[in-house]
């Protein structure tokens, strides 16, 4: 029989009562079982049978992720979607982490934007100092310039830092839209493909499963970007650290985005030798490169910052003005809507209503 427990401190508690024995009741919650004192209750107020029934329709609803309400034919269905469950939770930290690092790098750019123009101050007035006749104001400028250059030098180091911190928590996000995407396919086709003798239980549980899968996919937002196809490859416009537009191949087997030299360049991106490494273009070709941090690449409306890049050291055709890498695109949903010549971006972007 399905009850409910009022207890003498004035709480209601709603459950099934599965013992009565002497002196106590064992209550089921649903998701546990709970002994309750027979001095501590006040009344019991008994259900019907019908309001039994919706008790237990509302438990298989609420906790059917629970081990007691999985269905043990859909039990490693169950598992994967406990397993995404919990890299959505690695995802949304991984996001605010990456949203607050994100403002520090903001903070830091203004810092550095206001530090380059003392020193473009200092430096001007050094220039016009006569190092011999003013020699304490000379000095007294030397010493400031080397302050701001300390600081500045300080400034992009704690900036390059926070920038590697969120390619790392970039991988969290990244690895839950992989897993999102999968799990999606795969459900979709169990769905096409399910058993016809389902128990009512079992049907249940698919329709949670569904609702969670919706309330998941509900965190994207989606942009459509156009494109166009040049020698058989797919090719965008994309805006680089918002100072030049270039076209990008979209490449999802090269890790990162890939950009010429000439655009680096046109960039003023800072590379060296240190940071040298190799890259395979999509035929296959070996080429050097340089790894660099872009503080944005936007495709459309879909941006992402602080995205990691190489520096081809030659221009190649192949690439255009370089290749749309998974730097940029892990942080998305990607879907192609041939018909339309549009590339869809669904970025991750939890609790934004």
């Amino acid at each position: 029989m399905a009850d409910t427990v009022v207890l003498k401190n004035g709480r209601s508690i709603e459950g099934i009562i599965e013992k009565d024995n002497t002196g106590q009741i064992v209550l089921n919650i649903g998701p546990g079982k709970i002994k309750i004192q027979n001095q501590d209750i006040a009344q019991i107020n008994k259900y019907t049978e019908a309001e039994q029934d919706r008790l237990r329709k509302e438990w298989s609803y609420k906790y059917y992720l629970h081990p007691g309400f999985i269905p043990d034919r859909l039990e490693s269905l169950a598992i994967d979607l406990q397993d995404l469950v919990s890299s959505r939770y690695q995802a949304v930290n991984g996001q605010l982490k990456k949203t607050d690092k994100e403002y520090q790098i903001s903070r830091i750019e203004s810092e550095l934007k206001k530090l380059k123009s003392d020193l473009v101050d200092v430096s001007s007035k050094i220039a016009s100092t006569d190092s011999e006749k003013d020699i304490e104001d000379y000095n007294e400028l030397i010493k400031k310039a080397n302050v701001l250059s300390s600081q500045e030098k300080l400034n992009k180091i704690e900036k390059e830092d926070l920038q590697k911190e969120i390619t790392s928590l970039d991988k969290d996000i990244s690895r839950y839209i992989n897993k999102l995407k999968i799990f999606g396919q795969q459900f979709a086709r169990f769905i096409s493909d399910k058993p016809e003798n389902l128990s009512g239980e079992e049907q249940d549980f698919l329709d949670a499963v569904d609702r969670h899968l919706n309330r998941m996919n509900r965190d994207f937002t989606g942009y459509a970007v156009d494109y166009r196809i040049d020698g058989g490859s797919l090719v965008v416009k994309a805006s680089i650290n918002d100072i030049i537009d270039i076209d990008l191949v979209v490449d999802t087997g090269a890790g990162l985005v890939v950009i010429s030299e000439n655009v680096a360049e046109e960039l003023n991106l800072d590379f060296d030798e240190q940071n040298s490494m190799n890259v395979t273009l999509a035929n296959g070709q070996k080429v050097k490169a340089y790894r660099v941090i872009l503080d944005k690449v936007a495709v459309g409306d879909a941006e992402v910052k602080n995205v990691e890049a190489a520096i081809l050291e030659e221009r190649t055709p192949q690439t255009t003005d370089g290749l749309l890498g998974m730097s940029f695109l892990n942080n998305f949903m990607v879907k192609l809507h041939a018909k339309d010549k549009e590339l869809i971006l669904e970025k991750f972007n939890p609790g934004r209503d």
